[in-house]
């Protein structure tokens, strides 16, 4: 995989015309047509000249594609240095993956970028240029979620109707594949250190397996509907699991007992994002909303809404201040949370979002869609107060 620059496609800057764009296309086209271009990569570079004339001579793809590469502004502020200020630009946006994007996750030092797609492949890039570092095709159910454990090391998750499935990455290859009985498992993640997956299912189950062994630790089941959302706590101690009876229980994750209930929390909450710190917890809900809420309390700290299609990912900045949702929209909305304001509208996605992450550093936004792409920001962000 390798950034696409439309504009460098089609040899034109960014102020060319509608007509500079067709005459570049219709020139080019000429030349890289398979039928008389033999180099070995014809049809990739015959299929990025056409994704660039597709995007350039829709004035609104070019407005939102011009919005998302745009990297600088005129007489920019200073970085911010005060709580609740954010200075966020487009890096850059990866245009030709494969196959849709299911999850995008960073590696502990900040520096690779994990990519599942629905084909089942897990790509590795570095976030500075992205080159490819590591392609790999798992065996199994559907890749649905992972989690890096070292700098070095992914443990990937997914399920098909009837059974759970793991891998374990190390160092660019597949060292153990693993998979286990489970039907109708709905909801999944992996714990912090990879040695646990917790399942929700819609019978309205809690399941907590080992993944090596396949080992049930335990099953509860505190929810009067199937469960919608699985989530762990950032030091792993906590579980939380949401449900179609607009619920949200927290579990002890070692040994599952009730932690505590928030209910009702207004629909159903369809993701689930702890903050770096565990102080807070974000909870989006199936009516567009998302609810933030202090974990020592219960207390409902604020209630973020302006999303038009159904959220799809939440994740919260290390500064704790910070939260960005995805929807369907291909849209990315960031927040402060303490505040309860809106602070930016990310776009450039040509269809829904389905993952997005903050880099454990802070300094990166990612996120991926099932339109095949993968777009990352820089983030700068003033430090503010956590909840008590």
């Amino acid at each position: 995989m390798k950034v696409v620059n439309h504009y460098e496609s089609l040899g034109l800057v960014p102020t060319a015309s509608s007509a500079d764009v067709k005459r570049a296309y219709r020139r080019l086209a000429r030349k890289l047509h398979p039928d008389v271009n033999r180099a070995k990569n014809a049809q990739r570079q015959m299929a990025e000249l056409n994704e660039a004339y597709r995007v350039l001579i829709d004035p609104d793809l070019r407005a939102e594609y011009d919005a998302a590469r745009r990297s600088s502004v005129v007489d920019a502020p200073p970085p911010p240095t005060v709580a609740g200020e954010l200075l966020i630009e487009h890096a850059y946006t990866i245009t030709n993956v494969p196959s849709p994007v299911y999850c995008v996750a960073f590696s502990p030092n900040s520096r690779k970028l994990a990519i599942g797609c629905f084909d089942n492949v897990l790509r590795v890039i570095s976030v500075k240029k992205a080159n490819p570092l590591i392609e790999l095709e798992l065996q199994g159910g559907s890749l649905t979620d992972m989690r890096w454990i070292s700098n070095d090391r992914i443990v990937a998750a997914g399920e098909s109707d009837r059974s759970v499935y793991t891998w374990n990455v190390s160092h660019g290859r597949v060292t153990e594949s693993k998979s286990k009985k489970a039907e109708w498992v709905s909801q999944l993640a992996i714990s912090p250190d990879g040695k646990r997956i917790a399942l929700g299912s819609v019978h309205r189950s809690l399941v907590v397996i080992e993944r090596r062994s396949g080992r049930t630790v335990y099953m509860r089941r505190r929810h009067e509907s199937p469960i919608s959302a699985v989530a762990y706590s950032s030091d792993g101690r906590l579980i939380a699991t949401g449900g179609g009876d607009e619920a949200v229980v927290l579990y002890e994750a070692e040994t599952g007992l009730e932690y505590a209930m928030l209910r009702p929390v207004g629909a159903s909450p369809v993701q689930i994002a702890f903050d770096a710190r565990d102080r807070m917890l974000g909870v989006a809900l199936a009516d567009r909303t998302i609810r933030v809420y202090a974990l020592k309390t219960g207390e409902s700290l604020k209630s973020l809404w302006g999303h038009e299609k159904p959220i799809e990912s939440i994740a919260f900045h290390p500064s704790g201040w910070l939260l960005a949702s995805a929807c369907r929209k291909g849209e990315t909305r960031l927040w402060n949370v303490l505040g309860g304001r809106l602070l930016n509208k990310l776009t450039g996605h040509n269809g829904p979002i389905k993952s997005v992450a903050f880099s454990p550093d802070g300094r990166w936004l990612a996120t991926g869609g099932l339109d095949r792409a993968v777009s990352i920001w820089s983030v700068e962000v003033g430090a503010a107060p956590q909840p008590g």
